[in-house]
């Protein structure tokens, strides 16, 4: 929701007009929910309807943007020539030296398995003529400022952000339970301990919850460890 400008958070522009939240929206939706595509540099890969809300005279109060069928498989897996949303981008070569240290950002967006597309090489050099991420992620700061997030909700949304790329790093080996059944178990702990400090949870249920799942079968739970395949 866009608050009138008396609302105004600490990291906001306190004298930003309503309307000029609004279209300050637009770049973070753009950021969070666009992407390259074969056919549009900046598709929308998400729904929206914007609801404005007026006074008796006419004057913008305040607006609500709702977001609906965000395609989320786009997070794991891209067509060739295609990218991943824009805002990962934008953070892997945005971000300051504190900021990678802070949000442990890796040194290049080539060690990101998911976003590793068909003919990298070839897709991060055009992307380099049609992109200026670094830029782009000033502009999706700025943006963010103007709306009303604080430093800290920016903090916690990059740290997840961060968080997903790593998990699509972690690699599975197969193993033989107790009960001489297969499971997968990740085959090395060392970007869990990353992946949990940033989320802020302990890392034991982390990878408990990675490489199993819990089943109820006639009042009874049994926990099951998911296949290499799941």
């Amino acid at each position: 929701a866009v608050a009138p400008a008396a609302a105004a958070t600490p990291t906001s522009d306190a004298h930003l007009s309503i309307e000029q939240k609004i279209i300050l929206a637009n770049p973070v939706l753009e950021a969070f929910g666009n992407a390259k595509t074969t056919r549009n540099h900046n598709s929308s890969r998400f729904g929206k309807l914007i609801q404005v809300r007026y006074d008796p005279a006419g004057r913008i109060q305040g607006a609500n943007v709702r977001q609906y069928l965000l395609e989320t498989s786009r997070v794991v897996h891209q067509g060739i020539g295609e990218r991943s949303f824009h805002i990962f981008y934008q953070l892997c070569r945005g971000a300051s030296d504190a900021e990678r240290t802070r949000w442990k950002l890796l040194p290049k967006i080539s060690d990101y398995a998911y976003l590793q597309t068909p003919r990298a090489a070839t897709a991060e050099s055009n992307d380099r003529d049609h992109f200026d991420d670094a830029r782009e992620f000033h502009t999706t700061r700025t943006a963010m400022d103007g709306v009303g997030f604080g430093e800290a909700e920016q903090n916690a949304m990059f740290s997840v952000l961060s968080a997903v790329l790593l998990l699509g790093n972690l690699e599975f080996r197969d193993v033989e339970d107790e009960d001489h059944h297969e499971r997968a178990e990740i085959a090395s702990k060392k970007e869990v301990e990353a992946i949990a400090e940033l989320l802020q949870v302990q890392s034991v249920p982390l990878v408990t919850a990675l490489e199993s799942r819990k089943i109820s079968v006639a009042g009874e739970t049994f926990v099951r460890g998911y296949s290499h395949a799941e």
